[in-house]
């Protein structure tokens, strides 16, 4: 199993770039802020994270390994997401809704979901040396 730190790297720079692309063309050409747009830009970084360990795997990698990136990459979709939300939301926003956090909850488990998908289609993603 690949050291996971360059992994966690990539996968941060992959998400800032494409949040900081998304924001500017959701401000500048008045698309609609939509979160599942956000979930999947989120997510789509994992593709090259799954294409990146199992090219530098040095042996089959089983579902333990596949689980323990996916929740190093889940942790830090948090950290970096939803955190920021939770914190940051106006006073008393969460406390005083339910359904705020219940629509959280939901776009933790559709990101999970997504964050697994996207793994395992770039774990199959050929390398350049197998045809």
């Amino acid at each position: 199993m690949p050291a996971l730190s360059e992994i966690v790297l990539r996968y941060v720079i992959g998400v800032i770039v494409l949040r900081v692309i998304y924001v500017l063309l959701v401000n500048l050409t008045g698309l609609p802020d939509l979160e599942a747009s956000q979930v999947i830009l989120a997510t789509l970084p994992a593709t090259d994270a799954g294409m990146q360990i199992a090219r530098r795997a040095t042996r089959p990698l089983v579902v333990a390994d596949w689980a323990k990136v996916w929740a190093v990459l889940m942790v830090v979709y948090v950290a970096l997401m939803i955190m920021p939300a939770v914190f940051f939301a106006a006073s008393g926003r969460l406390e005083a809704a339910p359904d705020a956090v219940s629509a959280l909850g939901m776009v933790v488990l559709a990101s999970g979901v997504m964050m697994a998908i996207f793994l395992m289609i770039g774990a199959r993603i050929p390398s350049g040396g197998r045809s």
